[in-house]
């Protein structure tokens, strides 16, 4: 697709939507190989309890809920320009954002690297001593 743009000079952005998540890829962050197997984050807590999810977005949800949705909401970590913890998200988006408890919301609109991203400040920034990977 992207050859059939350049060709035209068309200067368009592509956009992969995955048919099982609510994820949205942009071009440049699609592998080589679009078939292969999605990345998953792996997320090893402090008492052993490994999680690691089919979907991504489950990884960072459940980090945030044991960080407590409050306190990682005070890190102030920004996403689609907001706060990642709000309770009113605007209505583009309503659909990313997962309930984390006590009526706080999620906003998981972000590629992986940057839900790694996102666990790996919150852990750091509140020494919760997870250990992430991307496998």
């Amino acid at each position: 697709m992207e050859a059939i743009a350049e060709f035209f000079d068309l200067n368009i952005k592509i956009d992969y939507v995955s048919l099982d998540s609510d994820e949205v890829d942009t071009d440049e962050n699609v592998p080589e190989d679009i078939d292969s197997s999605r990345k998953k984050i792996k997320v090893t807590f402090p008492d052993g309890r490994i999680i690691q999810p089919h979907k991504v977005l489950e990884a960072l949800v459940e980090v945030v809920k044991y960080a407590g949705p409050e306190r990682v909401r005070d890190l102030n970590i920004i996403c689609c320009a907001d706060n990642l913890i709000l309770k009113n998200p605007k209505p583009r988006y309503e659909k990313p954002c997962k309930p984390v408890g006590d009526g706080w919301l999620c906003n998981t609109c972000s590629d992986t690297g940057t839900k790694y991203q996102q666990i790996m400040d919150i852990s750091n920034r509140l020494n919760l001593g997870l250990k992430a990977e991307i496998v």
